[in-house]
């Protein structure tokens, strides 16, 4: 300023320092009063407006009021610094009206703090006392909703756990809607018809930026409609932005191409309401000027992107974006210069149609150091660039609260790109980060994955730094997240629970309280077990899987590390990437160690095959991991959560992996057997049945079904008769609770679900049965964990009763094709076990019949033929049955076998022509029943086969049945000789290694002539007493062919007839 004069706002607090009250304006200083607050006199509350009215103040600091301004705050906000108020300036500047202002654009239901202030001509007066009020909450109900129009938001909040704001929507005609929610708030939403029926459900807003809203759309005719708004999981609650726009069509060429600008989301549809066969939208994007673009589209359609130029011409193609959570969209980066370029979108295929967004956004151009970092925003993607192999690029992550991130960076440049991330706090120091590298990724088939990070961030500024690794330049995308792993932390430790484990109020499969809505009140009823010191010690179970996070912090203590196999060459059992086998370990055996989460059995001893890591052909290798001699001695619990994927049709097992599971159970763990655990299957959905897996249907696996937190089958868990028990897991029922337990890198989860995690509890309750009686055989834990078997879900119709439990005079045992025996129930298992008497030795008994060639014709029909099986197995633990048929499409097909009691296993039912890949079948498959448990063998057993849908026949070539289980009466005899004399025949055995429930007393003895029709034979009974071996039978036609047989005897009674010889 001239003559180095001081301005007139510098010169107000000079004097103001001196004590001096005066202003100095053009040189003139004037006395003036002290400025005074205005008083705010009334506030009218409503659900998004606050409507305030003052009195000006008394004393207007010496010059007339020219303006007033307005700040509000939440009333839950701790800091209340001035930069955290917001502020609306001059909403009064002249005039009469009355002094009163709508403070907009608030949520609905929360407390705000209100201020007014004058202006003078010369300064802002002070502020005003705090005024508080409370916003309306939106309604809860159709008759209380809230109006939302077209092209217009209304800002919302979720104040607690019940709370569910209700918007309505009125149509003058038919319109394509999209209605999303924005915000720091993850919320979950429905469209509701004009009665409050439902139309369709969805929790994610598909597109850049309000990933964490729910996002609607739909076609929806003239009419009113409801759109019911709530917090994505329980107790979140915070604030969210609801939008409600109606979609233009956009033409289907370049000359009508919709206008769109950058850094914008347009919603499109491709054949409107399912109309036009090959529909293709098309967008014009203006440019000024030299522009880093990049455009993707999201959505449940499979879409492909074009990028042209001005004259149609291509710049770029794309149809997979390559982003973790939008496999179906397209993403394309390309640096423009000034001028008309045209976007394309298209359905992968003609079949594809349906809604979608398209994005375009301008990519950042990061800093090379922390003082121009590129700011980033959790759950909104930047874009990044790499140019020279010492470039570096900085972005910068403000964060409120302390919070769990996990970012990722995917290349852009068509090929791979390694980068090195690293996290610094404001100061420059490295903060400890779980990192997964490029090549990591690139071992899990994803080659594009630049890097992921994980880990917990404290409040405040962050800075990412990125560097290539080697020489690799190009452009890439970096997509932040905020992890759900704080949620789940907080809210497992929030649950009360007498256990030292911190997150074992969320494992509601070990003690169920009640914690979670919907539930049942049921669990696997094992803390008493633990309470009487049974916590699986010295107990080795082998998790099979795709390796383990041995060193994690909740394992590391019971992992036989020395054991661990690596089957697919990676040089550990470990990747970063593979955490199923990690949640699997943790279920069965997580330690009781005051970290964490608890497994079933927390003191059993684990290691690991990672027999399935990505890329691996484990076909090769499923038979050795199945039975590795170097532990098969020291495995009492074999894990098995994996199988092939559902088809709907048979999947035969490989003969390589029958021969090792049954060695394994014959000769594995000290001769008493390998106890094998296997996955049901999670292809429900698809109509699959167990009983169509080779592997989960063999005798010698226990087949776990999945039952949810509601304590009813979860929704894919596949039935079938070959059952055995199931596992708690997550019910596929929407809000309802998943498995809590281990998780890769170091940390935990409580989202693991499938029958995957139904099988390591069983595996964790059949390690404690072993723990408690470490006599039993496999079998003897079978049926320990038959017999001991909840009954889940009783109202459910599929309960039939079956046959007397073994050992026992008045119970029997119930049997569903949903649950096979039911719900493991630990303590009722452990009980069984400390008195359990071994069961008798194991034998079989089949009947196979000649070639068939029974014509299965077209629906209606059903075939029946007929097997006959002797008496040698009296209890049956599984039965075979084995079915050479040809059928155009078996899934046409319900196949049955009837007992000689006449019980029914249900082999495989029809399923609906809705899956391309069921069709026709030509083979052999091998079926599997835990129906028959209890029943004796001897008898007729029926196969049934009914075609259940017109158009298709087939043939029956052959079919056979077997029986395995054990008899209290002595097994098969061998003839050791037949030696002819003048008129005898002279037969010699071997003593049976099969006595059955008690000593043989004798044996019995009958021939016929080989040429009889009559089927009389002659029996001569105790020819073997006292131990003797051999009998002649005298008195014979000489020259005559004669047949003779033995069978050994007991107490019991006489056992099966040996195979016949003749001389």
């Amino acid at each position: 300023m001239a003559n180095g004069s001081i301005s007139p706002v510098r010169r107000v607090i000079l004097l103001a320092a001196l004590g001096v009250f005066g202003v100095v304006v053009s040189g003139q200083v004037e006395a003036q009063n002290v400025f005074g607050a205005p008083t705010i006199t009334s506030i009218e509350e409503k659900t998004n407006t606050l409507t305030l009215s003052w009195r000006a103040p008394e004393d207007n600091g010496g010059s007339p009021i020219v303006a007033y301004d307005v700040r509000h705050i939440l009333s839950s906000m701790m800091d209340r610094a001035d930069d955290n108020w917001t502020v609306e300036e001059d909403i009064w500047t002249k005039g009469t009206r009355s002094l009163e202002h709508d403070v907009k654009g608030l949520s609905d239901g929360l407390s705000y703090d209100l201020q007014v202030r004058a202006v003078n001509g010369y300064s802002n007066g002070p502020w005003s006392t705090v005024f508080r009020a409370e916003t309306t909450d939106f309604g809860g109900s159709v008759e209380t909703a809230t109006e939302l129009t077209l092209d217009a938001v209304q800002f919302g909040a979720i104040g607690n756990s019940d709370d569910e704001d209700i918007f309505r929507i009125v149509l003058a005609e038919e319109t394509d809607l999209w209605v999303y929610a924005s915000g720091p708030l993850e919320t979950r939403g429905v469209f509701l018809d004009w009665d409050g029926t439902v139309l369709e459900g969805n929790e994610d807003g598909v597109s850049l930026g309000i990933r964490r809203g729910v996002g609607l759309r739909g076609v929806l005719g003239p009419g009113i409609y409801y759109v019911r708004v709530s917090s994505f999981q329980a107790p979140e609650v915070g604030l969210y932005t609801i939008h409600a726009r109606s979609v233009t069509d956009p033409g289907n060429n370049i000359l009508a191409a919709l206008p769109i600008t950058t850094d914008s989301v347009t919603p499109g549809r491709i054949g409107p309401d399912g109309g036009v066969v090959g529909d293709q939208d098309f967008y014009r994007l203006e440019l000024t000027g030299v522009t880093d673009i990049w455009v993707m589209s999201f959505g449940d359609l499979d879409t492909v992107g074009t990028l042209l130029n001005s004259d149609g011409h291509f710049l770029g193609v794309n149809d997979d974006s390559g982003v973790l959570d939008n496999h179906l969209g397209f993403m394309i980066r390309r640096q423009l210069s000034a001028g008309t370029y045209y976007i394309g979108v298209r359905g992968f295929g003609v079949q594809d149609t349906g809604a979608y967004n398209l994005q375009v956004r301008t990519a950042a151009a990061p800093g090379s150091r922390p003082a121009t970092a590129e700011p980033i925003e959790l759950s909104v993607p930047e874009a990044g660039h790499i140019s020279t192999a010492n470039d570096v690029d900085y972005f910068s992550l403000k964060l409120a609260v302390d919070t769990y991130v996990f970012i990722y960076a995917l290349s852009f440049s068509g090929g791979q790109l390694p980068l090195v991330p690293t996290v610094l706090t404001e100061q420059g120091a490295i903060i400890p980060m779980h990192v997964t590298a490029h090549e990591n990724w690139v071992e899990q088939g994803q080659p594009l994955v630049s890097f992921s990070i994980w880990g917990r961030l404290e409040a405040g500024t962050h800075y990412l730094q990125v560097r290539p690794s080697g020489s690799a330049t190009g452009l890439y995308l970096l997509d932040p997240w905020v992890s759900p792993y704080g949620r789940m932390l907080e809210s497992c430790t929030a649950i009360a629970t007498p256990q030292s484990d911190p997150l074992y109020g969320c494992q509601w499969h070990l003690k169920n309280t009640g914690q979670f809505e919907g539930g049942a009140m049921q669990d696997i009823n094992v803390e008493s077990v633990w309470a009487s010191g049974n916590w699986g010690a010295g107990i080795n179970v082998v998790v099979v899987d795709d390796g383990f996070e041995f060193s994690h912090e909740d394992l590391s203590e019971n992992v036989l590390v020395a054991r661990n196999h690596d089957y697919v060459g990676q040089g550990s059992v470990y990747n970063p990437l593979e955490t199923h086998g990690t949640a699997v370990a943790g279920i069965i055996a997580a330690r009781d160690n005051e970290i964490g989460v608890r497994g079933v059995a927390p003191r059993a001893n684990i290691f690991s095959y990672n027999l399935i890591a990505s890329g691996s052909s484990f076909s090769d290798n499923e038979a050795d991991a199945m039975y590795r001699s170097e532990d098969a001695q020291h495995t009492a619990v074999s894990n098995n959560s994996w199988g092939f994927v559902e088809t709907g049709m048979p999947n035969s097992a490989q003969a390589t992996w029958e021969l090792a599971v049954r060695r394994g159970v014959m000769e594995g763990y000290g001769g008493k057997g390998i106890f094998y655990v296997w996955a049901a299957g999670n292809g429900h959905w698809a109509n699959d049945n167990s009983n169509l897996d080779g592997r989960a249907n063999f005798f010698a696996v226990t087949a776990s079904c999945a039952v949810g937190y509601d304590d009813i089958r979860s929704s894919y868990s596949e039935m079938g008769a070959n059952l055995w028990v199931c596992g708690p897991s997550s019910s596929g029922v929407e809000r309802l609770p998943s498995i809590a337990t281990t998780d890769s890198p170091d940390r935990y989860r409580d989202s693991f679900g499938g029958t995957s995690a139904a099988a390591p509890v069983v595996s964790g309750a059949a390690a404690l049965v072993r723990a408690a009686n470490d006599n039993l055989t496999w079998r003897d834990v079978k049926l320990i964990l038959a017999g001991s078997a909840r009954q889940n879900d009783p109202a459910n119709g599929s309960w039939e009763e079956g046959a007397p439990k073994y050992a026992s005079s008045s119970e029997r045992y119930s049997f569903s094709h949903e649950y096979g025996f039911g719900m493991v129930d630990v303590a009722a298992a452990v009980a069984l076990a400390e008195g359990w008497t071994n069961l008798p030795a194991f034998r079989d008994v089949e009947a196979v019949s000649s070639q068939l060639d029974i014509a299965l014709p077209d629906f209606p029909s059903t075939t029946i033929s007929e097997l006959t099986l002797d008496s040698h197995v009296q209890f049956v633990e599984f039965v075979e049955v084995n079915i050479a048929l040809q059928h155009e499409f078996f899934r046409d097909l319900q196949i049955e076998l009837v007992s000689p009691i006449g019980t029914i296993s249900v082999l495989t039912v029809p399923s609906a022509r809705v899956y391309s890949w069921t069709g026709s079948f030509d083979g052999t498959h091998r079926f599997g029943s835990a129906r028959h448990l209890g029943e004796n063998a001897a008898g007729v057993w029926t196969l049934r086969i009914r075609d259940s849908q017109a158009g298709d026949t087939g043939v029956l070539r052959s079919w056979g049945v077997k029986a395995y289980g054990h008899g209290t009466t002595p097994g098969y005899v061998a003839t050791k000789f037949l030696v002819r004399g003048v008129g005898t025949l002279t037969v010699g055995w071997e003593p049976t290694d099969d006595i059955g429930g008690s000593v043989v007393t004798s044996y019995d003895l009958r021939y016929i002539p080989a040429s009889a029709t009559d089927g009389s034979w002659t029996l001569l009974r105790n020819v073997g007493a006292n131990g003797v071996l051999s009998h002649t039978v005298r008195g014979l036609e000489q020259g005559m062919k004669y047949l003779v047989s033995v069978r050994a005897v007991n107490e019991a009674g006489p056992g099966p007839w040996a195979p016949p010889v003749s001389k």
